[in-house]
């Protein structure tokens, strides 16, 4: 690229900025760095306002999702235990890896782990209460919302135990 593209691209005001930071234009690996700066540049421009974007839609997405009233205690996640032994074991396992009696190797989303961290209390509340398509019945008739809340207080514990661990020193 030669110096007249590089001052139509950048300006100049930019130009008499590179100036006053020693870089001459006229020089090819000059020109070069300062172009590798501007991609760099855009590149985390682009990624923050991604994060950005992303955060705004997660919040505007959970905007309209119910919010959990039980707290969850102790005595919460052991009725939501007791819930997930009698509905859900058979597919996603004792510790919620997706390998219980009944599931298929090839079922997707089996796995609760991650999901139980990537989503909101309410949303896994939703999924429960739905069902996802034929993959997942829906609960709803077959359980409380008092029960629903509580099995989703249980579950959020299965994404807790498949984080890694730290130790202080």
């Amino acid at each position: 690229m030669n110096r007249a593209a590089v001052g139509a691209a950048l300006g100049s005001p930019f130009n008499r900025f590179l100036k006053a930071l020693g870089y001459d234009l006229g020089r090819p690996a000059q020109e070069e760095a300062v172009m590798a700066l501007l991609v760099a540049a855009g590149l985390v421009a682009f990624i923050g306002v991604y994060l950005l974007v992303g955060d705004v839609l997660a919040l505007a997405s959970s905007a309209g999702l119910p919010r959990n009233p039980i707290l969850p205690s102790a005595q919460s996640r052991a009725v939501g235990k007791e819930i997930y032994a009698r509905n859900c074991l058979g597919c996603h396992g004792p510790e919620g890896v997706g390998d219980g009696p009944l599931a298929k190797q090839s079922q997707p989303g089996l796995d609760l782990r991650p999901h139980v961290l990537a989503h909101s209390s309410g949303q896994i509340f939703v999924w429960v209460t739905h069902g996802l398509g034929s993959d997942m019945p829906s609960f709803e008739d077959q359980l409380s919302d008092e029960d629903r809340w509580n099995l989703v207080n249980y579950v959020r514990t299965l994404g807790e135990s498949s984080l890694p661990e730290f130790h202080a020193h």
